[in-house]
């Protein structure tokens, strides 16, 4: 992940409502194999609770090519529970809030003129 912001962000009556955005960026130094990410989820967690989650387009990455693509997450009207309300209300007051950003795909390789399947 290269970036994030958030926006919107409002906590209230146990509710979450705020946009992420992060820039993920892909690097594929290799000469001769080139990648197709066919599925990418991503999902936003704060503590153990999911906040937000997203699927990514499907792209081609050539050969030698840096990439970056966009995630969007949005919480809205996010029921949270008493104990997660209150520690993100905590660290929000700091200024700060700390997440766990995750990123899932599903990838292939081609080598040349030959498709390697990901398992």
């Amino acid at each position: 992940m290269e970036n994030g912001s958030v926006q919107n962000f409002n906590l209230t009556n146990n509710h979450l409502n705020a946009t992420f955005d992060f820039v993920l960026k892909a690097e594929n130094p290799n000469r001769r194999i080139s990648v197709y990410y066919d599925y990418i989820e991503s999902t936003l967690m704060y503590e153990d609770q999911t906040i937000a989650f997203n699927t990514i387009d499907p792209f081609y990455q050539p050969r030698r090519n840096v990439t970056r693509v966009e995630s969007k997450l949005v919480a809205q009207n996010l029921s949270l529970s008493p104990a997660t309300f209150k520690d993100m209300r905590i660290e929000k007051t700091s200024g700060e809030i700390e997440v766990d950003v995750h990123f899932k795909a599903r990838i292939r390789f081609k080598n040349m003129n030959q498709t390697i399947p990901s398992q």
